[in-house]
């Protein structure tokens, strides 16, 4: 049964590559920069997440995603002008 389903995620991680890469196309980055990209978003937002479970419910997170969307828009402006 387990090697049914890490079949089913890899394929699922090739399609939401494939998704991004089509996405950020015009972006300067490679499919494997996209790649390494997708999933340093999903991490962070994942590990927001996990603070807020620690946290509470209450916990507000507008900095930091702030900063994390100047710090990715950083990343495809300084790539995109190579």
């Amino acid at each position: 049964m387990f090697p049914e389903i890490q079949s089913m995620v890899r394929d699922v991680e090739l399609h939401l590559d494939s998704r991004w890469a089509d996405a950020l196309q015009d972006s300067g980055l490679t499919a494997r920069e996209v790649s390494a990209l997708r999933h340093v978003v999903l991490s962070s937002l994942r590990g927001l997440a996990l603070r807020t479970v620690s946290i509470g419910k209450n916990a507000t997170w507008d900095k930091e995603l702030e900063m994390f969307k100047r710090m990715v828009r950083q990343l495809l402006i300084a790539t995109g002008t190579d």
